[in-house]
Order: structure tokens, then C-alpha cells, then sequence
């Protein structure tokens, strides 16, 4: 948890269960200032990262877990994946779903971009990497699949968006 000046706790989050899923679902806002914790119940929360107090619940995965979840870069819009290929970009200060994004028929895992925000991956567990072209925060044309032998467990895409690591089951 977050340390006064003093060294002394100023509180403490309840991480994800993770009897139920084996990842974290939270994401830091780029500025420092809101984290985005997914719940099990498919709801998001924003959570002011200085008081640790919950500023706003928003539901975003409609049956089922949050899986994932990044910022895109700039903070005004959130990635959030689910069950069943569920992946839809959100405006977090509303709770509002923007974009829904198609290509995923598992549980999605986290999104990554690349510094710019012109570049996404995404992984499927047991489904496929996909690579989206942004512009302007928003998906152009469809994406571009990556097959990892045994699937991806986890990712994450270089700043420059010329590399894309792939920890594969």
C-alpha cells in the first residue's frame, strides 16, 4: 500500500481472487493518479490513488470477470477484456462503453501499447495475439492475428511498437 511521509500505511487494496483467475485485473492511469481495479462480478472500479477511496463503479464486462485491462496512452480511454472474446474500449470518467472490439473468443488478456497509442495487442487465452492499428484511440480496419504455439499468457508491445513479447503457455 501507499506510505505517508513517515513510512506509515495509508491504506491497503483487496487484490483480485485469485483462486479464481490467475492475473491481476487493475490498471494505473498514466498520470498517477486513478487506478482501475477489474472485479469479478465484470465490474470496474476507479479508485483515487493518493486516498485509496473508491471514486466510481461502472459495469464493463457484461457476463463474467474482468481479465484485462490497460490505458491507452493519455488516460481517456480504457481497454477492458472478458470472458467469451469480450474486449471494449471505455470512457472510465462516464463508465461508458465507446467501442466494441471483435476478434477474441476467450477470456482476453491485458492489452499493451506501444508509447504512441497508434499501436494494441491483445491475447486470447487458448485464442489467438491480435494486433490493432489506432488512430486517433480508435481501431482502423481489422487487426492483424499472431498464432503463438500453446497460446500467450502473457504480452507487452515496446514503446517504438516494433517488438511484441509474448510469453507463451
Amino acid at each position: 500500500g501507499r506510505r505517508t511521509r513517515a513510512g506509515e500505511p495509508l491504506g491497503r487494496l483487496r487484490p483480485p481472487d485469485r483462486a479464481y483467475a490467475p492475473y491481476d485485473a487493475y490498471a494505473l492511469r498514466p498520470d498517477g493518479k486513478v487506478l482501475a481495479v477489474g472485479h469479478r462480478d465484470g465490474t470496474v472500479s476507479l479508485i483515487d490513488a493518493e486516498t485509496l477511496r473508491e471514486r466510481s463503479r461502472f459495469r464493463a464486462v457484461p457476463n463474467g470477470p474482468v481479465s484485462g485491462m490497460a490505458y491507452l496512452p493519455g488516460g481517456r480511454s480504457l481497454v477492458v477484456g472478458g470472458d467469451d472474446g469480450f474486449l471494449a474500449m471505455f470512457d472510465p470518467a462516464r463508465g461508458r462503453l465507446v467501442t466494441p472490439l471483435q476478434g477474441h473468443s476467450h477470456v482476453v488478456l491485458g492489452p499493451t501499447f506501444s508509447a504512441d497509442g497508434r499501436l494494441m495487442a491483445t491475447a486470447g487465452a487458448g485464442d489467438a495475439v491480435l494486433l490493432w492499428t489506432l488512430r486517433s484511440g480508435r481501431p482502423q480496419g481489422s487487426p492483424r492475428p499472431y498464432y503463438p504455439s500453446g497460446g500467450a499468457w502473457d504480452l507487452s508491445l515496446s514503446p517504438d511498437g516494433r517488438t511484441l513479447a509474448v510469453a507463451a503457455l
